[in-house]
């Protein structure tokens, strides 16, 4: 009797403690599923942040990926001769402490920083100027377009008796469309340089330069990467032909681009800016060789001159 009772109560015990073991490691089993679930959702809100907020451009509250930043190009303004202000970078030292601070600020900021680099580039956009456009262009124009900016500043800056005052202005590269202008100025004192404090002014006045250029930067932005095309017609094509080649010309690239700016179309020249998606066309050579295999059924198409911004061809 004590034999069974002792023996009973052994399986009682043992069934107990069956039944919380399975108890505990039901509870355990819970905890990952519940940590993988949070983890998912942390996912799923960082992914809806990102995809709400990657085309708005404000330095100021949040990193932006890189190359959704604009490049810029600072070159001085014209002082008479254009090519002559181009230069001016290497034999005036305050032209070129004005470009320094300038350039320091916006690679503080992370932009992309674009610079002409001594005589040969300079002959390089006169070329240029000579065979795409006419020897009125604004070279500075030009030379944002060759060497692939979006933006370029344009600087100035006198002394007089106790200030030293400067002037920035920014111009979209691809229309030479003016963005907007800042003026600053900075008393004279016995403790700094004038090459400091023209260093100062400049810097003083980027600030408001830089909101100007995001405003335009913001809206543009969301169309994609601007490339300035210039298709020459070689020939001679009567008027019917001309229009002809003029609607298809810019219906092939209104299906193709997100957007087609026409700045001007006469009987010989084509002059268009382009909005393309990044992820589908690289650079400008994938962007030409696009043009080229759309029209080459019809017209002879031969690549004149290709920068990084710039598409130069001829159509016969």
């Amino acid at each position: 009797m004590r034999k069974s009772l002792f023996g009973a109560l052994l399986i009682a015990s043992f069934l107990v403690a069956c039944a919380s073991g399975t108890n505990k490691v039901e509870k355990n089993s819970v905890k990952p599923e519940t940590k993988a679930s949070a983890t998912e959702t942390h996912s799923q809100t960082s992914s809806q942040t990102i995809s709400t907020t990657q085309f708005i451009f404000s330095p100021a509250t949040q990193k932006v990926p890189k190359f959704l930043r604009p490049t810029i190009m600072v070159i001085p303004a014209e002082t008479g001769n254009e090519a002559s202000s181009l230069n001016i970078i290497q034999t005036n030292p305050l032209a070129k402490a004005s470009m320094e601070a300038i350039n320091q600020y916006l690679t503080h900021k992370q932009y992309n920083v674009k610079s002409l680099e001594g005589q040969t580039q300079i002959d390089a956009i006169i070329q240029i100027q000579g065979d795409v456009f006419d020897n009125e262009a604004d070279l500075s124009y030009i030379a944002s377009l060759s060497l692939g900016a979006d933006i370029y500043i344009k600087f100035a800056s006198t002394v007089q008796k106790d200030q030293v005052l400067v002037s920035l202005s920014a111009y979209e590269a691809s229309t030479g469309r003016l963005l907007g202008t800042q003026t600053s100025e900075v008393n004279i004192n016995r403790g700094n340089t004038t090459r400091e404090l023209t260093q100062s002014a400049m810097r003083k006045a980027m600030p408001g330069l830089e909101s100007k250029m995001i405003a335009y930067w913001n809206e543009d932005a969301k169309n994609g990467i601007q490339y300035k095309i210039i298709i020459r017609l070689e020939g001679d094509f009567h008027d019917n032909q001309i229009e002809d080649i003029h609607s298809e010309v810019s219906n092939l690239l209104k299906q193709s681009f997100t957007e087609v700016k026409i700045n001007a179309l006469t009987d010989k020249t084509m002059d268009l800016t382009v909005y393309v998606n990044p992820s589908q066309f690289q650079d400008a050579e994938e962007v030409y060789e696009f043009i080229r295999q759309g029209l080459q059924e019809h017209y002879a198409i031969k690549k004149r001159n290709l920068t990084q911004k710039l598409i130069f061809m001829e159509l016969r």
